[in-house]
């Protein structure tokens, strides 16, 4: 039994970007500076697309070292977080409030 695999699906650069949510320009900026950034390929003279499986893989490291940079920002700033919980003096008892209230003079009768 032989099994067929299915094709994969290609994007053009023009929709590759869309999908990117960045513009055209700068896909061709990231196609020469990024290293880990998909590789497109040639389908003809003037048509150039990616595999759409790969752009996939690629938005999904970008989001993982998004939130791995987020952890280590909040993990970084809790010990700052903790001293200020630490120093923040109690919050008076709305029941004491009137006793701890400044007393001010009575107005003058007429």
């Amino acid at each position: 039994m032989v099994q067929h695999t299915p094709p994969r699906k290609t994007l053009r650069i023009g929709a590759s970007a869309k999908k990117l949510d960045i513009g055209v320009s700068t896909v061709w900026l990231k196609i020469n500076t990024e290293p880990d950034f998909p590789r497109p390929f040639k389908l003809g003279p003037r048509t150039t697309v990616f595999f759409e499986d790969e752009l996939d893989a690629y938005l999904e490291r970008c989001a993982a070292k998004s939130r791995q940079a987020d952890a280590q920002k909040i993990i970084a700033q809790s010990p700052h977080v903790i001293d200020l919980c630490v120093q923040a003096k109690p919050v008076p008892d709305p029941a004491d409030s009137c006793a701890t209230m400044p007393s001010f003079p009575e107005a003058p009768k007429r």
